[in-house]
Parts: structure tokens; sequence; C-alpha cells
């Protein structure tokens, strides 16, 4: 049984978060749960090779980049995790299974079998914590400057075929619970620009599994939209900016639309 050490993260490792800050009056907070492949070192790349850690099971392709590009364009501030979701998924439920896999879409994760529970609240109070703390700070702070919540951008990309070879056509999920006149606005202004755009494709809110948006937005009643975009589409540079270009977009149509609606709304 793998158990924990004192301490995780070394002085030489990275900071469990990457956090942006933008002066003025943007009406969105972008995060990015899964921006990176880093593993602390004391882990040992967790027994993966480079090509694991890089494909969708340890990072969500191109989806950093993309949120990066929107952060500047929309002029908003934004947190993102660098960590992989292999160490620790930030939009898992501490204590699902799906939040320190042994196993992802069928390739075993030795670093992560046989834990105890000891390494697993380690890497909660390391890795996972720090991030959301931060992110709800930043929500809060931006209240402060707006007088109302922001609207809450969580950003994530999906492979479009798994190992089993099924194939997803949609191309653009835009994910939510109940009613938002944004987020229905947002899918239609996105839907006009030739993608396939779906909603609650190809994942929904898992209120039970789920983290960020059940802890951040849901509890608290803060408006938001979880976006997936797919990774053939973003995995290049160029499809990167192009794919932040149209977002910034529709995201910009779908605030016209909603106005002069009262934000609380949303």
């Amino acid at each position: 049984m793998s158990t924990a050490s004192e301490q995780l993260l070394s002085q030489d490792d990275p900071a469990p978060l990457i956090q942006v800050f933008r002066p003025g009056k943007s009406p969105f907070v972008f995060c990015c749960d899964h921006a990176g492949a880093l593993v602390p070192a004391q882990l040992a790349d967790l027994g993966l090779d480079e090509e694991h850690l890089n494909d969708h099971i340890g990072v969500d392709i191109g989806i950093f980049a993309v949120t990066s590009w929107l952060s500047g364009l929309m002029l908003a501030p934004m947190v993102a995790q660098p960590y992989s979701r292999l160490v620790i998924d930030n939009n898992r439920r501490p204590g699902n299974p799906t939040s320190i896999p042994a196993v992802s879409d069928a390739r075993a994760i030795p670093g992560n079998e046989d834990l105890d529970d000891a390494a697993r609240l380690q890497r909660e109070q390391e890795i996972l914590m720090p991030y959301q703390e931060a992110l709800g700070a930043l929500l809060r702070d931006q209240r402060e400057v707006l007088g109302q919540w922001p609207i809450l951008m969580t950003m994530h990309s999906f492979t479009r075929r798994m190992k089993s070879g099924a194939r997803r056509e949609v191309d653009i999920g835009v994910i939510y619970e109940g009613e938002s006149a944004f987020a229905a606005a947002l899918q239609k202004h996105l839907a006009n620009e030739t993608y396939v755009v779906r909603r609650n494709e190809p994942y929904s809110v898992g209120i039970e599994e789920d983290f960020t948006v059940p802890l951040q937005a849901i509890a608290k009643g803060i408006p938001y939209v979880e976006i997936e975009i797919c990774q053939d589409l973003i995995e290049t540079c160029a499809g990167q900016r192009r794919l932040a270009s149209t977002m910034r977009r529709a995201m910009l149509a779908a605030l016209r639309e909603i106005e002069p609606m009262e934000r609380q709304n949303v």
C-alpha cells in the first residue's frame, strides 16, 4: 500500500495553481481544472511515460492555451491547475473513485494503486484545495468589483475517440443545469459558427461526482457555463487561437442578447 510522506510538494515543485488577475469589470471568471500534466517529483510520474501523461487521460489537451487567450482577450481573471488530473482530478468530488483513478481509459496508473487514506488526503490538501480556494476567492473579489456575481466559465476539452473506438460527433458542448439565458444564447451563437454544438454533450454536470461547478457555482447561486471543446480542434496553436476568437465573439453576442435582462438571471 502506498502511503504519504510528511509533505508531497517540495520547494522545487511548482505551486498548485496558475492565477492571472485582470484589472477591470469583466463579467467573466475563467477556470481550467485540467490545464497541465505536471506530477510532483515525489510521485515519479505515477509510473507512466511522457506519452500517457500528455495524452487526454493526463491533461485536457489544448484547453489551457484557449483559456489563456480568452482571459487576455476578455480582460477576465483566470485560475488554472498545472498538475495532472491523474495526480488528483480537480473536478471530481474528493472520495469519488475517479478523483484519483487507478485506471483511466483502460490504462493502469501504477502510482495510484493501493493508496491509503493519508496519501489521498495529502493530494487533496496540497493540490486540490489550494486551487479551489483560489477560485472561490477570485469569484468573491470579482463580485466586489461588479456589485454582483460574475459568470464562471469552466473550460474543458475532450477526445474525439476513446480507446473503445466510440466516436463523438459533437464539436463543442455547452454544459449547464436548469435554465440559463446566457448559456442558451451562447449555445446558439456558437452553433452559428458552423460547429456541431450541443447542450450537455459529451458530458453533463454530475452533482454527486463533479466538484467545481457544484462547489463554486450551484451551491452559491453563481451563474456558470461549462464548455467542452473537442481536442482535435485545438491541438495546434492556430486551432487554439481560432477557438478563442470564436468563443469571444459568441460570448459577447450572448451578453448583448440578454441585455437589458437582470444579470442575476443569466
